[in-house]
């Protein structure tokens, strides 16, 4: 595909993850990588550890992608209309 046919979107935070007293703290890049011919939307998440024992932070990784991925989720399912209260608030914000 040419990159004529796609649209970037990239939301980076610095995050810290739980148990805070582990330190575990990293860059994150969700990337939202939209197909203009087809409308559909393919996402990305990078993860770059900052601080934290690699094993803490590959397990406490877990959790904080499966939570990103239900977030997702429970976006794809809700209606229209709720989604624009959403992007309404934040765009109030």
């Amino acid at each position: 595909e040419d990159e004529e046919e796609k649209e970037l979107s990239i939301l980076e935070m610095r995050a810290i993850l739980p148990p805070r007293e582990a330190g575990i703290r990293q860059r994150v890049k969700i990337i939202d990588v939209k197909n203009l011919r087809t409308g559909k939307h393919t996402f990305q998440i990078q993860l770059l550890r900052i601080s934290g024992e690699i094993p803490r932070w590959q397990r406490a990784n877990h959790d904080f992608i499966d939570s990103i991925r239900k977030q997702f989720l429970n976006w794809s399912f809700m209606k229209s209309d709720k989604r624009m209260k959403y992007l309404d608030k934040s765009e109030k914000k």
